[in-house]
């Protein structure tokens, strides 16, 4: 019985598990999968019916249609701790059949990898404790291919014994207090203790569904949550007691958290920004005047403001009839040139996407390519229906499915699938017309599809929709735009006159229909006001940011590219404070080689204007920001673990690289080298013996060559500057990752992120203390992380003693102005009374309320 390969990657025995349940096959034996995709399909490694699908989506057993052999597919290692994030099931649930290679799961590997946690695929055979699988590759395997074999004799089925008469003995209810409940380390952790029980042994959940006690899937297929209850029965009291205790213990994990009292575990819900206000009423029930003004209070998709003419946009209803003109052959032809099509349609939009517009076309491609609504749509079209009516038919049922799940995520997802079915329905009837917008824009309509975004012209300056939600891949699309939205206008919506005047006031939730000239003129005013300052800024932006005082303050460019230099370059940058080098290294399967780095870091040296410099900073992964193709252990805490500087330690061959295609670059006099994420004087001493050792394979002169400066991103950097001012020839503030090290806070977790700010006086602290130490020693302070960018960080900085502030390119004109609007002495002043402040937003308030910002 041959296996096939559910991906492609290397392939590892299963003792090579980092993790004991898999290694000592307390599962069963099977092979390891390391897939070297960043997104991809897992597919069945064999025909037969799903038996058990994890509530988290991450481990899938499939029995074998013929056999009844049982294959466990477990996607990583820890990954249940994910709660489904990164996993997506392709229309499979327990009790659906499967042919072998069709896609099960949707998996994000590179967002396993940036959790630290092992992306390892395994492939496991549940039902057969004494089956020993047989490797059929090379070492490496393509997806589809033979993976494991089994032998017929192990693969059937054997008789089951089940004594006569046999009598069981009932545990007391026991609560089940792992994590995540029992998935499959746990469960395979008991399971192995029911095998060692001479006789039946059956798991019992409260809601009374029972299981056999040895069988992992079985077990697993119970679905036993963090808190349910279970009880075990076996031959007798001291068969089961082993397996209660070891319950009672955690099966091996920690369960010290577990609260009696605590709510069953809900869907992890996407955190929205704040400006997103919701209305906490009906807002379809309001009414629109037939004449003169009227103020909605709507919903924001997307903050901002904009005044233009409506255009109101129909998604026409197509009217279909279910009556087929042609054959059957006909229209099932009709049907696959249109999905052909739109395929072809999609990925060409890929290419030129964003990455937020990538994410949201794979998933418009998931459900296009999805087999089930081609196969249905077909056994409707073989009853006499036509394409375009079978298709929306089934289509729409799905879309109805989802709308009304109580997940809003799930819910979100029913306007993905009416706009592929549009994008087909299209294709099928020959009518797919380009809309036309108008300059000044404000489109009114019932709902939006991610497609109607993706179509719109600058031409169009804002939104607003009877239907919609802020999680929504239009919502989403319309914020990276920066298009002001609003959505739960009353159905009405679409019988406003184009042309007519409208305010979308995405910052109070207002839509305003036809204003009065009182209404628009307060609009416009605040409108004008705001651009007239943001053109100012702009005209002014290549004037030196100096102080009223005649204080010469650098601002710099934050850049991955020439491209983007080029652009900060536009906007005024004096130079290039952060070069980051690491998109260099990401989304590829090898490091870039010595001349693609060049080729990347010549052109931004030569765009650098003379007397200025580009900061080049090295590699800087590992910890949140894994490489695909460095291979590292998972961490415990991964932020204080493998990254940065310490990422050379184990790959020095990567820095030795990238230092020599540095060495490349000229003129030295344009170009800084900066360390990331150091903490100890070593790291410093250990990069610079590695460039002097590349400087003398070139036969550079070491008193010639770039400046070599590091990254202040730890405590340890700040408090020890006038040591490291000793060896180092500049520093830069790492703003981000200062604010979570000096706080403690993970600038990712969903509920400390809003609390982690630059502007908390311990962090301004400890910027103080690095320019206190600096300046003993002349040695120049930058900021390159995203508080330089902050008008109130910003200030604050240079009255700290900063010198250089690297912003992104939209935030140059801006804080150059600020810049020239105050003195020296006042940032001084005020940043010393920011530090005698006690919260952020104390900070926030002063700054502000001083310097008018």
């Amino acid at each position: 019985m041959i296996f096939l390969a559910p991906a492609t990657g290397k392939v590892l025995p299963i003792k090579e598990a980092p993790d004991p349940v898999f290694a000592d096959k307390m599962i069963g034996d099977g092979i390891i999968i390391v897939p070297e995709e960043k997104k991809g399909f897992v597919c069945s490694p064999i025909s037969g019916t799903i038996k058990t699908l994890n509530p988290n989506n991450h481990a899938v057993t499939i029995e074998h249609y013929e056999t009844g052999v049982e294959v466990l597919i477990h996607i990583g290692i820890d990954t249940v701790s994910l709660k489904g994030k990164g996993f997506k099931p392709r229309r499979i649930k327990e009790g659906s059949v499967v042919k072998a290679g069709q896609p099960l799961i949707h998996v994000n590997y590179d967002f396993v990898r940036s959790r630290q946690l092992s992306d390892y695929i395994l492939i496991i055979i549940a039902n057969r404790p004494q089956a020993t699988v047989k490797d059929e590759t090379t070492g490496y395997v393509k997806v589809e291919e033979p993976l494991f074999s089994l032998s017929d004799t192990l693969a059937n089925k054997p008789e089951e014994k089940t004594p006569s008469n046999e009598v069981l003995v009932t545990s007391d209810w026991i609560v089940v207090k792992n994590p995540t409940g029992l998935h499959a380390r746990p469960t395979a952790r008991l399971v192995n203790l029911g095998q060692q029980i001479q006789g039946s042994v059956i798991i019992e959940h409260e809601n009374g569904k029972t299981a056999d006690g040895k069988s992992s899937t079985a077990v697993m297929n119970l679905s036993v949550g963090r808190g349910d209850k279970i009880r075990i029965q076996a031959p007798s009291e001291a068969d089961y007691k082993p397996m209660i205790e070891a319950i009672k213990d955690g099966l091996g994990e920690d369960i010290s958290g577990f609260d009696s009292n605590e709510p069953a575990a809900a869907a992890v819900e996407t955190k929205l920004d704040e400006s997103l206000i919701t209305q906490d009423f009906d807002t379809t029930k309001q009414t629109i005047n037939a004449t003169g003004e009227t103020q909605l209070s709507l919903n924001i998709a997307s903050p901002g403001l904009a005044i233009g003419k409506a255009f109101v946009l129909k998604h026409e209803d197509l009217g279909l009839e279910p009556t087929i003109i042609g054959s059957v052959e006909e229209e099932i032809q009709f049907l696959r040139n249109a999905l052909k099509q739109s395929e072809t349609n999609i990925r060409a939009e890929m290419a030129e996407a964003d990455s937020e517009g990538q994410e949201i076309l794979e998933a418009h491609l998931a459900f296009l390519t999805d087999p089930s609504f081609v196969d249905e749509t077909e056994k409707l079209i073989a009853t006499g229906k036509n394409a375009a009516w079978s298709w929306q038919h089934i289509t729409e049922q799905n879309a109805e499915e989802l709308a009304a799940s109580e997940n809003a995520y799930l819910a979100a997802r029913a306007a993905d699938v009416r706009d592929v079915a549009r994008r087909v329905l299209t294709l099928i009837l020959g009518d797919d017309d380009e809309v036309v917008y108008p300059e000044d824009a404000i489109v009114l309509t019932e709902e939006f599809f991610p497609s109607d975004v993706g179509r719109m012209t600058s031409a169009v300056i804002g939104t607003a929709t009877v239907l919609g939600t802020p999680t929504g891949h239009a919502a989403i699309m319309m914020r990276n735009r920066g298009i002001p939205s609003l959505y739960g206008a009353p159905k009405a919506l679409t019988s406003v006159k184009t042309g007519t005047t409208i305010i979308i006031d995405a910052q109070q939730g207002l839509l305003i229909i036809d204003p009065t000239k009182e209404t628009l003129s307060r609009y416009k005013e605040e409108a004008d006001k705001s651009a007239k300052v943001r053109e100012q800024n702009l005209a002014d932006a290549h004037k030196p940011a100096t102080t009223t005082d005649g204080h010469k303050v650098t601002i710099s460019g934050n850049i991955s590219d020439v491209s983007e230099a080029k652009i900060a370059v536009e906007r005024g940058a004096e130079g290039f404070g952060l070069v980051r080098s690491e998109f260099l290294f990401h989304d590829r399967a090898t490091a870039p080689t010595e001349e693609e780095q060049i080729a990347i870091y010549q052109p931004i040296v030569e765009v650098t204007t003379e007397g200025h410099h580009a900061v080049v900073r090295l590699l800087d992964a590992g910890g949140d920001k894994p490489i695909s193709y460095v291979r590292a252990a998972p961490e415990e805490n991964p932020l204080l673990g493998i990254r940065g500087v310490r990422l050379f330690i184990d790959n020095e061959d990567l820095l030795r690289t990238q230092l020599r295609a540095l060495l490349h670059c000229k003129p030295y006099s344009k170009l800084h080298i900066m360390i990331p994420m150091i903490s100890i004087m070593k790291e410093v001493e250990m990069v610079r013996k590695i460039l002097h050792e590349e400087a003398k394979k070139l036969n550079i002169d070491i008193k010639d060559l770039p400046k070599l400066g590091i990254m202040a991103e730890t405590p340890a950097v700040c408090a020890m500057s006038e040591q490291f001012a000793r060896h180092v020839d500049f520093f830069s503030v790492g703003s981000n990752d200062l604010t979570q090290y000096t706080m403690a806070m993970d600038r990712t977790h969903s509920r400390l992120a809003s609390q982690a700010s630059a502007a908390n006086p311990g962090v301004l602290q400890q910027v103080k203390l690095l320019c206190d130490g600096a300046k003993k020693h002349k040695v120049p302070v930058a900021v390159c992380g995203g508080a330089a960018s902050d008008p109130i960080t910003a200030a604050i900085f240079i009255g700290l003693g900063v010198d250089e502030l690297a912003c992104s390119g939209v935030s140059i004109p801006q804080i150059k102005a600020l810049m020239r609007r105050h003195s020296l002495k006042q940032l001084q002043d005020v940043a010393q009374r920011a530090l005698a402040c006690e919260t952020e937003e104390e900070v926030k308030k002063l700054v502000s309320t001083t310097l008018d910002i």
